[in-house]
C-alpha cells in the first residue's frame, strides 16, 4: 500500500498492543489502477495486510472498532508496492546463490 507521506500519520506503528487489525484511512484520494477515476474523499479498510474494502466515504461502513487514520490530503493506492529496491548479494559465488529455488536472497 502506498500512501503519501505526511510527518503526523503513522499507519506502521505497531506500539499499541492489543489494538484492533482493522484500519480505516479515510478522506484520501484513491487511486486503485483499475481504470477508473481517482475517487475524492475515500474510505479504505484494511484488515492486517489484506484490503477489505474501498469506496466513497459515504458508502462504505467503518467497523466500529476500527483504527481510524485521517488521511485527507492524501493520495492511497492500495495495492501498490514500491518497485524501487536494492538487492544486495553479500556473497563471492553469485551464480550458486542466483541458481537455486530461491532465487534472489534479500538482506
Amino acid at each position: 500500500m502506498t500512501v503519501a507521506k505526511r510527518e503526523s500519520t503513522a499507519i506502521a506503528d505497531r506500539s499499541q498492543e492489543g489494538a484492533s487489525r482493522v484500519v480505516a484511512l479515510v478522506g484520501g484520494r484513491l487511486i486503485d489502477d483499475t481504470g477508473t477515476d481517482r475517487l475524492e474523499d475515500s474510505v479504505v479498510i484494511l484488515d492486517g495486510p489484506v484490503i477489505r474494502e474501498t469506496g466513497k466515504k459515504d458508502e462504505v461502513k467503518i467497523p466500529p472498532d476500527s483504527r481510524i487514520i485521517d488521511v485527507c490530503d492524501l493520495t492511497v493506492m492500495p495495492g501498490m508496492i514500491d518497485c524501487h529496491c536494492h538487492i544486495s548479494i553479500t556473497i563471492w559465488n553469485i551464480g550458486k546463490k542466483l541458481f537455486t529455488p530461491r532465487t534472489v536472497q534479500l538482506f
